[in-house]
């Protein structure tokens, strides 16, 4: 477990590496099983837009769909129908970059951007949830007062790092990746007692888990063993004076890759 965060963490080798496509493929369920695949929607920017309270940010969870496409048409200001796949990858990753204070110079690195344009992307984004930075803003006043920060599920976490924009950006991260840390933590305790003996949890990756099931018990209880999943992995907490549930995306398949 991480000391910072809370998450679960593998090393040697460090599975969370395993690149999807072929290198996952090759990773199968025993002899007449299926894995199903739990991933938790959007877990970290749901926790964001909850913290901060921007109104535009909850509505795009609240209404579902496809977030990272809701995102990327306010984001540039086109009908979601009009998103083009350049647009929704790079309001994608402008989410995780606006939420956690990249700099601009930075984000042109990640995406091949020109300086230009990563600065105008971020500042669009800031503009389209501008309490996002009002929510910076929250988190350096709380490291100025005591150097502590809290999870809504009770983690404390100290800051002794050098005061200035990398220990900023630290902090920003640290409140919803260990809060998600947490909320796994807690939904694969609940998991595991709650599922039968034909279904067993094979592989949890922040936030993700893979679960390896006998193809007869599921074909006779998939419905059922679904509903049990969710009910554990599933469970509201309180952010920022509201209550949130965190959705979980299930999947079956044949290999990790078909479900990651």
């Amino acid at each position: 477990s991480g000391t910072d965060t809370g998450r679960l963490a593998c090393k040697d080798v460090n599975l969370q590496n395993v690149p999807k496509g072929e290198a996952r493929a090759i990773f199968l369920p025993d002899e007449g099983c299926r894995f199903i695949g739990v991933d938790l929607s959007q877990a970290e920017a749901r926790v964001v837009a909850y913290l901060s309270g921007d109104v535009a940010f909850m509505k795009v969870f609240e209404e579902g769909g496809d977030v990272h496409m809701r995102n990327a048409a306010n984001i540039f200001h086109v009908r979601e129908e009009d998103v083009t796949p350049k647009q929704r990858t790079l309001g994608k990753r402008l989410v995780h970059a606006g939420n956690y204070g990249i700099s601009h110079v930075k984000f042109a690195k990640l995406t091949g951007l020109s300086q230009t344009e990563s600065k105008v992307a971020l500042n669009t984004y800031y503009a389209t949830y501008p309490k996002v930075k009002i929510w910076h803003l929250e988190v350096e006043h709380m490291l100025r007062k005591t150097r502590v920060l809290e999870t809504p599920m009770g983690r404390r976490r100290a800051f002794f790092d050098r005061w200035g924009p990398d220990m900023f950006r630290k902090a920003y991260a640290h409140v919803p990746q260990s809060t998600v840390g947490d909320y796994m933590n807690v939904g694969l305790t609940r998991l595991f007692y709650a599922l039968p003996k034909e279904a067993r949890i094979l592989l949890q990756i922040h936030d993700a888990v893979v679960i390896n099931v006998e193809n007869e018990y599921l074909e006779r209880n998939r419905d059922e063993l679904h509903s049990l999943i969710r009910e554990a992995v599933e469970f509201e907490i309180e952010v920022g004076g509201r209550m949130v549930k965190i959705p979980a995306d299930i999947k079956e398949g044949g290999s990790w890759d078909e479900v990651s």
